[in-house]
């Protein structure tokens, strides 16, 4: 108990100072201001999920700073990290709610912030009894193992906790951090609307064009805050993504999961990485591996819970066709997928046609959050992504190259007819643009604004 109440004075400066604040920066995350907005006020505890290195605990350490900053009690805020060592989480709590008696526990409000829990077990049963105790005490949480995947906490915690993912930047944010350039239309947020028109995109590239030539380091390192401040250090910045995430991820986190044999798992997600955004077939993988198809299937589940991997189904009307059909699989992180497959020019592959499947993933990865996400692929017709945004379909098409033939948008035109659309887009290498077939709008948009 004595090293538990050590730690705690390490961790929780502000509990004996209270003009203690911790050294967080001033680059905030975008879910930093949806948090500090919407929720952290709110009856109601917070997990934040994701992949290594993303910056949840800096999240954690600017939300204390915030609630310091706005006169909560600095003596009801409390932090503290897990380790595989330091995972007893009740003795941890215990230790904090020891100085305060029953009257206050049952009735004040307090902010509880646990980071790295996915080293504790049944963590969920103690959190869900003092928020049943007392609906004041908030929890936010974090795991960069998936925490809700595998501890199945939606249904110990359903109405208590609200989930959130932290993604690894997308462009946009990139450039707010580095740059400070402020987004004024988010083409997700437009093509999730249907309001899209050829000016808006228009506009968006002209305000975004300074800064088209980062583009490429983006690809190879601009995924982690962390690394911002180092992009010209190319050997740091690969030592920093192999080494501190990916072996860390894969050497490290895969225990949690019971994976022993972390050489077969790391081969697994590089074959991943070299498929990205395209079919996969793990009955094909299995027997070119030699290793049987249910543990190349528990694989890829531990790919995906820890945040490395994730595939989309095809949108075909017959679930049981849509079983029967390959997964597309998407790397979480287009810079760990480079690492892990030695490019160094992700724009310029070894394999030419690999650049169109790094842009789609880099497409991908911006707009799985508007909704359910398919791809569509029938009787040789394929069109990349399917959106289902609450009653929207939005069929998006991926080129990587700058000029257009007229058969790229065949497959996306009969989609749209099929399916009554009036509006499809197409991101590519080129300028924004439209075309119009049969009275219907297809938008093209330049791949680098998303």
């Amino acid at each position: 108990m004595a090293d538990i109440k050590e730690q705690i004075i390490r961790f929780n400066k502000w509990q004996f100072d209270p003009s203690f604040r911790i050294d967080a920066g001033r680059k905030y995350r975008d879910l930093f201001f949806v948090l500090t907005k919407n929720f952290i006020d709110k009856d109601i505890s917070l997990s934040i999920s994701g992949l290594r290195r993303v910056g949840k605990t800096t999240i954690l350490f600017q939300l204390i700073n915030c609630l310091l900053d706005r006169k909560i009690d600095h003596r009801h805020i409390f932090y503290f990290q897990f380790s595989e060592e330091t995972a007893n989480l009740e003795k941890i709590l215990a230790s904090f709610f020891s100085f305060f008696n029953d009257e206050n526990i049952n009735r004040d409000e307090f902010y509880i912030f646990l980071d790295e829990l996915q080293y504790v077990k049944k963590w969920q049963s103690l959190i869900k009894d003092y928020i049943d105790r007392n609906k004041k005490i908030k929890f936010i949480v974090t795991g960069s193992a998936s925490i809700y995947l595998w501890r199945q906490t939606q249904e110990s915690l359903a109405g208590r906790m609200l989930d959130f993912r932290l993604d690894p930047l997308s462009f946009s944010e990139m450039l707010r951090l580095k740059e400070n350039y402020r987004e004024k239309y988010s083409i997700d947020q437009i093509l999730k609307d249907g309001a899209g028109q050829l000016e808006i995109f228009k506009k968006i590239q002209h305000e975004k064009m300074p800064f088209k030539k980062l583009f490429r380091g983006y690809l190879l390192f601009g995924e982690f805050p962390a690394l911002l401040p180092h992009l010209d250090d190319f050997e740091y910045l690969r030592k920093y993504l192999q080494d501190g995430i990916i072996d860390k991820i894969l050497q490290k986190d895969i225990r949690l999961f019971e994976v022993e044999k972390q050489e077969e798992i790391a081969a697994l997600y590089k074959i991943c990485c070299s498929a990205a955004a395209q079919m996969i077939n793990l009955r094909q993988i299995a027997r070119e591996t030699g290793l049987s198809y249910p543990t190349i299937k528990k694989y890829l589940a531990v790919l995906k819970k820890t945040f490395l991997m994730e595939s989309v189904k095809n949108r075909l009307r017959s679930i049981r066709s849509q079983e029967k059909s390959l997964d597309k699989v998407f790397p979480v992180s287009i810079n760990l997928a480079a690492a892990a497959l030695s490019l160094q020019d992700p724009l310029n592959p070894p394999y030419l046609d690999f650049k169109g499947h790094i842009i789609e993933n880099f497409v991908y990865n911006r707009v799985k959050k508007m909704g359910d996400v398919y791809y569509y692929n029938k009787a040789g017709k394929e069109i990349d992504l399917i959106i289902e945004a609450g009653n929207r379909i939005i069929p998006l098409e991926v080129k990587s190259a700058a000029t257009l033939k007229k058969t790229d948008v065949n497959h996306l035109a009969a989609f749209m007819r099929k399916n009554n659309i009036d509006q499809g887009y197409l991101a590519y290498g080129g300028d924004s643009d439209i075309m119009e077939i049969d009275n219907k709008k297809i938008y093209l948009i330049p791949y680098w604004l998303f």
